[in-house]
């Protein structure tokens, strides 16, 4: 038994990525298995953040979606196209009982057909939820008008004990935006401001602002000991260095005080997870609080040709021929861009029209391994990123990620080309690597 070689399936890789894009189902692929986690596709986001309500002491989880119109089953109309669709979140204790549910109606109009079927346009919401501190299981979905479960997502979230003798912060919110509330009865308006989610906490360099929202409460006294909270926000990367810093003030306000931060991305160099940290502290009293959040860097495939040729051509190891490879390599830095764009260029299904199918495929699972497999480096050079890479989705991942005797454990079926692939995580850090395959 032996391991497909993969830049010798160049071919079959191209032909699986157009057929991809043209065949591409509305509805997830069905997933069974131990403690299974069905992943959303890379156009269907779910994110969540906790916050504490100082005047009647109670936390509140808050869970946002985000989803590609080329998932909504459009209908057209005398004034453009129109998808209905339905949002449904189950919330679920440790234990895997049902603690609570929402159910939201919405409906995306376009202009034109070409819209319709858009991985870059989206629309998305928001649920909101009064819990107790503990740990839940997430199952977010969207449900079409006339065609049943469309696509799901299914993930953890920790809803802390806030302890009100103390400082505290609540969960750190990536944002693409916020401005003033025209009505509180708006649905994302907080603290009379729109806070509208990014929902996904990667960031590139054709979007490199990394915008975030927090809030810190503060009850322990009516009287203020001074007028401003010193704040400090890092960047660490996945050594354990702080590779971007950054120090302000924050006008305190009781019981609850809110800010806003961007960050540029752009002076980090290594792609890869990043932490965010942030820490607050009252200069009067020295209490302090901290939180912290991880996100993705990873730079775009033109992009990296510019900065990172290497790199970007090393990227193309899953699909180029052997020659072809070579000859990206040892391309002059004046015909790199050129080079580049003619190997995707010939691999264009539709050349006659402005989006390149096949390369669009190929870096939307570059981005999906690393958005997910981004461990000891970049997804896309590990283990599970390489097969995603390759084969794309499984039919069918079994996962195992607690067990006495064995460590934990993944297994990917592909039924239509009859290979599985064996993921184990042996040093218990998440980075799976695969010892068993066909």
């Amino acid at each position: 038994m032996s391991l497909p070689h993969f830049r010798s399936h160049w071919l079959l890789v191209v032909l699986a990525l157009t057929c991809f894009f043209l065949f591409v189902p509305h509805s997830p692929a069905q997933r069974r298995g131990v403690d299974n986690v069905v992943e959303g596709p890379a156009s269907f986001y779910v994110d969540s953040a906790s916050f504490f309500d100082p005047e009647s002491s109670t936390q509140r989880l808050e869970v946002y979606y985000k989803v590609a119109n080329d998932h909504l089953q459009f209908i057209k109309e005398s004034s453009g196209y129109r998808a209905s669709f339905q949002a449904l979140c189950v919330v679920s204790d440790h234990k895997g009982r049902q603690v609570t549910g929402d159910v939201v109606s919405n409906t995306q109009w376009v202009g034109t057909y070409d819209e319709t079927n858009s991985r870059q346009d989206f629309t998305q919401g928001q649920f909101s939820f009064s819990l107790v501190p503990g740990e839940y299981k997430l199952r977010v979905w969207i449900e079409g008008q006339h065609f049943g479960e469309i696509v799901s997502m299914e993930m953890q979230a920790t809803v802390p004990s806030f302890d009100d003798s103390s400082l505290m912060l609540s969960d750190l919110l990536f944002i693409d935006e916020m401005h003033t509330s025209e009505t509180q009865e708006e649905e994302s308006a907080t603290n009379g401001l729109v806070v509208v989610p990014s929902v996904r906490g990667t960031y590139s360099d054709q979007s490199p602002k990394l915008s975030f929202y927090f809030e810190i409460y503060d009850i322990v006294s009516d009287e203020l000991t001074g007028p401003f909270y010193e704040v400090v926000f890092e960047v660490v990367d996945m050594y354990g260095q702080v590779a971007l810093a950054d120090t302000s003030s924050l006008l305190r306000r009781t019981p609850l005080s809110f800010g806003r931060k961007t960050l540029l991305v752009t002076s980090l160099e290594e792609e890869g997870k990043y932490l965010l940290r942030l820490r607050v502290r009252d200069p009067e009293t020295g209490r302090t609080a901290q939180r912290e959040r991880s996100f993705v860097l990873h730079w775009t495939s033109l992009g990296k040709v510019d900065t990172d040729y290497e790199e970007a051509i090393e990227q193309l190891r899953y699909i180029a021929k052997e020659e072809e490879y070579k000859k990206l390599k040892a391309a002059e830095k004046q015909e790199r861009r050129e080079a580049w764009l003619k190997f995707w260029a010939d691999r264009d299904p539709t050349p006659g029209t402005p989006e390149n199918e096949t390369k669009d495929e190929y870096y939307r699972r570059i981005e999906y391994a690393n958005d997910h497999f981004s461990v000891a480096g970049p997804g896309w050079k590990s283990d599970r990123g390489r097969v995603y890479i390759v084969y794309g989705r499984p039919d069918e991942i079994e996962r195992h990620p607690m067990n006495i005797d064995l460590r934990p454990y993944e297994i990917w079926y592909y039924y239509s080309s009859n290979h599985y692939f064996y993921f184990v995580d042996e040093n218990g850090f998440g980075d799976y690597r695969l010892v068993k395959w066909q």
